[in-house]
């Protein structure tokens, strides 16, 4: 889900639709980040079994660089 340029953290915006997740990314790749749906979203994504939010991610370097922002369209789909 997340893009990493260099070491440092990758972090989902938690807002009223999902939780606030992150992870560490230790090399240049790709992060897969886990997105909890919390209000509307849950209750949608229980009844209909899917459901649509924009994510806000972020990457902290470790390095002085600054911080990077990206928006992302996610579906969720509920499993079991």
């Amino acid at each position: 889900m997340g893009e990493a340029g260099k070491a440092g953290k990758v972090i989902l915006e938690g807002s009223k639709n999902n939780k606030q997740t992150s992870k560490n990314a230790n090399k240049k790749g790709s992060v897969k980040l886990k997105v909890k749906a919390r209000g509307k979203a849950a209750r949608k994504l229980k009844k209909n079994g899917g459901y649509k939010l924009k994510a806000k991610l972020v990457f902290k370097p470790d390095s002085d660089c600054s911080n990077k922002n990206r928006s992302k369209k996610v579906k969720l789909v509920r499993k079991g």
